[in-house]
């Protein structure tokens, strides 16, 4: 048996940040180029927007 057929399947998962509140976005356009990447590598991911989110500010 070799060494891969003994490793365990991993599963990794990606939280993307994205604190821009101006629109339109470069870094918010980047952070999802970067969570695509990842997910073509077999991460899963996911965006958490602060536009999105209901919070004091």
């Amino acid at each position: 048996m070799t060494a891969m057929a003994n490793r365990t399947a991993i599963s990794i998962k990606v939280v993307g940040l994205g604190g821009s509140m101006g629109a339109p976005s470069r870094s918010l356009a980047a952070l999802n180029l970067g969570l695509a990447g990842a997910q073509e590598a077999g991460a899963t991911t996911e965006l958490l927007d602060l536009r999105e989110l209901s919070l004091p500010m």
